[in-house]
């Protein structure tokens, strides 16, 4: 009889500490909402709840708190301008490229954005590329009227334009140095423009993947891989190719 009584009183005591905990996590939240609307802030307004977590950390300091809460940064209805530097990988054999660009972005909502981007694109050659020319260089001071070996033909990006549409399907947010928290979108985008070329300009399909981090409430940084579709003329004649493009950004919201 005296183990039941114990038990007994254990498990009532377990309840009563879970129903503190109920009511005080409910006070917090109610007391939040109302300074929200006062419009005091609670939160470093990107999800981390400093009050809660030192709150928390009192009751039990033995143990690592960490809280967020969801999406506390609205996008809907807003601006976003990111410049851009870019690495290139792909296009003409003989030759490498980066660039540096502007994007626009209208964030139609959580979901979903509208985007518009500008890239001027400098080229530099290939080890392979160099060879190549100074062998024709050198071929042709040994016979200029017959060369035995032809200069090749580099067709090389000079500018990129395009509009492209956005979906956002994952949002998270990642502990930085457990001193603050940075929330997170994975983007996909596919887009239509025009490529500037050395020799002829050509339309291009764009298809990309990246992620958006939210440093501040104002200012992002995006990473992303862009793959450009396009067809290149080589002697007269066009041949599909492609321009893959590592890129980042920093942007700014308003």
């Amino acid at each position: 009889m005296k183990k039941y009584r114990k038990m007994t009183f254990s498990f009532l005591r377990k309840l009563a500490n879970g129903v503190w905990w109920l009511a005080f996590c409910s006070c917090y939240n109610v007391s939040a909402a109302f300074a929200e609307a006062d419009g005091e802030e609670l939160t470093d307004g990107l999800g981390g709840s400093r009050e809660i977590v030192e709150k928390l950390q009192i009751i039990n300091p033995v143990v690592t708190v960490a809280a967020i809460q969801n999406e506390f940064f609205p996008r809907s209805g807003r601006w976003e301008l990111a410049s851009q530097l870019s690495y290139g990988l792909g296009g003409d054999t003989y030759v490498r490229s980066h660039s540096v660009g502007f994007n626009g972005y209208y964030h139609i909502n959580r979901y979903f954005s509208l985007g518009i981007s500008w890239q001027k694109v400098y080229n530099f050659l290939t080890p392979e590329g160099e060879q190549s020319i100074a062998q024709a260089i050198q071929e042709y001071y040994a016979d200029p009227s017959d060369p035995s070996r032809a200069f090749p033909e580099v067709n090389y990006l000079k500018e990129a334009g395009h509009f492209s549409f956005l979906w956002y399907p994952i949002y998270g947010k990642i502990s930085w140095l457990s001193s603050k928290i940075i929330q997170f979108n994975s983007y996909l985008a596919l887009g239509f423009g025009n490529l500037s070329l050395r020799f002829h300009n050509a339309n291009s399909t764009q298809v990309g993947l990246g992620f958006s981090f939210w440093v501040t409430p104002k200012w992002t940084i995006r990473t992303e891989v862009l793959w450009h579709f396009f067809e290149a003329r080589y002697h007269n004649q066009l041949s599909p190719m492609n321009w893959v493009l590592l890129g980042t950004q920093l942007g700014y919201i308003f």
